[in-house]
């Protein structure tokens, strides 16, 4: 009987021990899966295009500057996953971009009254003061005060809010601080909380669009973003009508993904949700897809899903063209105060922990810390929600107490190569266990084999001599599937072990490469219980028959 073979100790006629450690038969443990955030920064406190570790939102803070859309979209992230391996992809805004800008009218009439005035700023409250002694340029020069009337001054008073503010007697006028189409989704709204939690406007004080004059209500939840009223600053405003700037001109995405290299990011946070050649979600659908040159390809085999995020009407959302890929997913809602680069954040945040605890566990009704509800006038119903889910993009839930929820987290693919309608990747949990399986299996097989001889089945393999044959290979991989079994990520290993197949190249074709072994893998998936259908057949009485049953 052969010794085994040994990595380190040589043939020696002096008498001693010596002993060598292997770790190849115990090596193991959870692959880590970072999350990336894109995002455009501000300041210098970074290398745009260079994706870099952050540790928290005071480090996001200090590198990409408060109030920014990374900073803010980083902070909705670790809202819902605070203990995630966290990197953030800064880019610059467009050299041609343009920054939102919309104009805000206050006016006071004779003495007001003692209160506060609660302007809401994509989802974030601003609260002014407001006395008897006050006028519309004093409450207008609060606001410029607390916002920073450049961005130069919004630094140094540390302003979290993502617009800066100058006022004119009263008018104030609002610019994004960032530039491009994503400044067209800041939302402004006064008492978004409503008179019952104590949010109306002090007597002789009302706020208007600026110059059409038209009053905001003073209702709870009260949102104007689909009426004909709607503040420039948000999607669904079309024009620069009523002294408005439209932001536009977005940032490439080409170089920064190019510098993502093969690092693995599990999940991907993009606050664009634009297709077409050259656009964020077409590039990173590329990026991410199952090609030769794609993270799920297998050449590179880090794999990934990327998340955004869409706040626009049904019609929109049912209507999206999207990639039709199976590793990016779009929330969609309408008229939520938050932006939807912070609701991509908080929608991969909240789904990463489930992830990377359980694959294939459902992440129905998972919330959405920080993201706030829209009016329930606003909200989908049944048929909207149902239309929007098979165009491929995620649906919200709005619970009784005002939570965002996921309804069901989808991926935007719905149809094969044909055109024709293909649910085998309709839920986030598919490729996410398929990740997690690929992963276990190349970690196991790097460890346990990366320095082995390959024989025939029939040829003895003595203990300690690193050979290995298929038949070998074959029974330790049913064994990681068992395992697999037992946490209840797949299902059938009888009938997995009777269909699986190891092979040597060679085997059947002499032409073949004798150091290769091809493998048919066929895995059962678990699934997620998503529906569950019941007839509620009712009898008066029951029958002689029924009793009998």
């Amino acid at each position: 009987m052969s010794g085994p073979s040994f990595n380190l100790i040589a043939a020696s006629i002096q008498p001693a021990f010596r002993a060598e450690v292997s770790n190849s038969k115990a090596a193991g443990g959870a692959t880590a899966r970072p999350s990336l955030v894109i995002g455009q920064a501000l300041g210098t406190g970074y290398v745009a295009n260079v994706p870099v570790k952050v540790l928290s939102t005071g480090t996001a803070n200090a590198l990409f500057r408060t109030g920014s859309q990374l900073a803010r979209a980083i902070a909705a992230y670790l809202a819902n996953d605070p203990f995630a391996e966290l990197w953030a992809l800064p880019v610059d805004d467009s050299g041609t971009g343009v920054a939102a800008a919309l104009s805000l009218k206050f006016v006071v009439t004779g003495t007001p009254g003692y209160g506060s005035l609660y302007l809401y700023i994509a989802g974030q409250r601003l609260v002014i003061n407001v006395t008897p002694a006050s006028t519309a340029t004093s409450i207008g020069d609060a606001i410029a005060a607390a916002l920073g009337i450049n961005e130069a001054a919004a630094f140094a008073a540390g302003s979290t809010f993502p617009v800066t503010a100058t006022n004119s007697s009263g008018t104030v006028t609002f610019l994004a601080r960032n530039k491009g189409s994503l400044s067209n989704q800041i939302d402004f709204r006064v008492n978004y909380l409503g008179s019952a939690s104590g949010e109306q406007y002090p007597v002789g004080v009302v706020a208007q669009y600026y110059p059409t004059g038209l009053a905001w209500t003073d209702l709870a939840l009260a949102y104007q973003g689909n009426n004909a009223t709607a503040p420039a600053c948000n999607a669904s405003t079309t024009s620069t009508s009523n002294g408005t700037i439209l932001g536009a001109n977005d940032p490439s995405l080409t170089t920064a993904i190019a510098n993502m290299g093969d690092r693995r990011y599990s999940f991907v946070v993009c606050p664009y949700s634009t297709k077409g050649t050259g656009l964020p979600i077409t590039l990173l659908a590329t990026e991410f897809a199952d090609s030769l040159t794609g993270r799920w390809g297998p050449q590179k085999q880090v794999y990934g899903h990327v998340y955004s995020a869409l706040n626009s009407t049904a019609a929109t959302l049912y209507g999206l063209s999207t990639d039709n890929s199976p590793h990016v997913s779009i929330f969609g809602i309408e008229a939520s105060p938050t932006p939807p680069c912070e609701i991509a954040a908080a929608f991969a945040g909240a789904i990463a922990p489930s992830i990377r605890n359980d694959p294939a566990r459902p992440l129905n009704t998972l919330i959405l810390q920080g993201v706030l509800a829209p009016s329930p006038a606003d909200q989908f119903n049944y048929t909207e929600r149902e239309q929007i889910l098979a165009n491929g993009i995620t649906t919200p839930l709005i619970d009784p107490a005002g939570n965002v929820r996921i309804q069901r987290a989808i991926s935007t693919y719905t149809k094969n190569a044909y055109g024709a309608a293909d649910k085998s990747y309709r839920d986030i949990t598919t490729p996410a266990t398929l990740d997690f399986i690929l992963t276990e299996m190349g970690n196991y097989i790097s460890n346990a084999y990366s320095r082995v001889k390959l024989v025939d089945n029939d040829m003895p393999i003595q203990p300690g001599t690193n050979c290995v044959n298929c038949n070998s290979i074959r029974n330790a991989l049913i064994d990681l599937y068992v395992g697999w079994e037992r946490l209840a990520i797949v299902e059938n290993s009888a009938v997995f072990s009777k269909l699986i197949r190891v092979t040597r190249d060679t085997d059947g074709n002499p032409a073949g490469d004798p150091t290769v072994v091809n493998v048919y893998f066929p895995p059962d998936l678990v699934n997620g219980l998503m529906n569950m259908n019941a007839l509620a057949e009712f009898r008066l009485q029951y029958s002689p028959a029924d009793l009998a049953a």
